[in-house]
């Protein structure tokens, strides 16, 4: 577990923003206590925590392209970060380091908006783009990391946790009354409202990109259940065997102890 926080001020003048930043950040020092990194540029400030899992010594973050042009901020785990990087560096793109964070940077850097259905496992990440002045940003298929932004037109602002988005003077603090009956009734705010009438939740399986004023969220993925295979029970049971045995090898990946909870 890491944690993002971090935002893109299209207004501008603020004389405080590296202040803002780190406030935001460090909230979140219980989900990375390892690190803290920052990256300013512009309009664009990006901060993150660590939780060192994979490539301790390396990996750190923000991230950027040996061009600088692309940064990223990423919290999660990429199970399939060995075949794409295998996959990237045929394709011509170099790495300097061992983890699945600059897999995920040089896959926006050679796939651009589609990266995200490549990748396998649970994220949430944002990245600047420094030539076109671009803020890209998605969640995983089914929500597992969390991905909270703000947007007023002049102010995008985005977290892992609300709290972090409060730190900033910008981030309004009403109430959304129908989130709130929603919580009264479910016991939980559905995505994408929070209990925040100005912040969102990014759905599960959306991406959204922020350029020259324009925010835009779209879906990379969803559930598709017409295509049914015809297999009997016996093959669907070795069938569902070996994608469990499959999907718990690509989890156990790490450069730390390992454990499970088991219910």
């Amino acid at each position: 577990m890491c944690g993002l926080s971090g935002f893109i001020d299209l207004a501008g003048g603020s004389t405080d923003a590296g202040a803002v930043l780190r406030r935001m950040n460090r909230t979140l020092s219980h989900r990375g206590p390892d690190a803290e990194g920052y990256f300013e540029q512009g309009a664009a400030h990006l901060g993150h925590r660590r939780l060192s899992v994979i490539d301790i010594a390396a990996s750190r973050q923000p991230m950027s392209t040996g061009d600088e042009r692309y940064t990223l901020v990423f919290n999660g785990e990429v199970y399939n970060f060995k075949t794409l990087r295998a996959e990237l560096s045929a394709g011509g793109r170099h790495f300097k380091t061992a983890g699945d964070t600059e897999v995920v940077l040089q896959a926006i850097a050679e796939w651009g908006d589609a990266a995200p259905t490549h990748l396998q496992g649970m994220f949430a990440f944002a990245s600047w783009d420094i030539d076109t002045q671009t803020l890209f940003a998605a969640r995983d298929h089914v929500g597992v990391k969390p991905f909270y932004y703000f947007w007023d037109g002049k102010l995008f602002a985005f977290a892992s946790e609300l709290k972090a988005l409060l730190e900033h003077p910008g981030v309004t603090r009403e109430i959304d009354l129908d989130a709130l009956g929603l919580f009264l009734e479910c016991q939980y705010i559905p995505a994408p409202l929070t209990i925040y009438k100005g912040i969102r939740k990014l759905p599960a399986g959306h991406a959204l990109k922020l350029k020259k004023g324009e925010l835009q969220l779209f879906p990379f993925w969803h559930l598709d259940y017409r295509d049914k295979p015809n297999w009997d029970e016996a093959t669907s049971l070795q069938h569902l065997d070996a994608e469990l045995r499959r999907s718990v090898e690509s989890m156990l990946v790490a450069d730390v102890l390992l454990g499970a909870f088991v219910s």
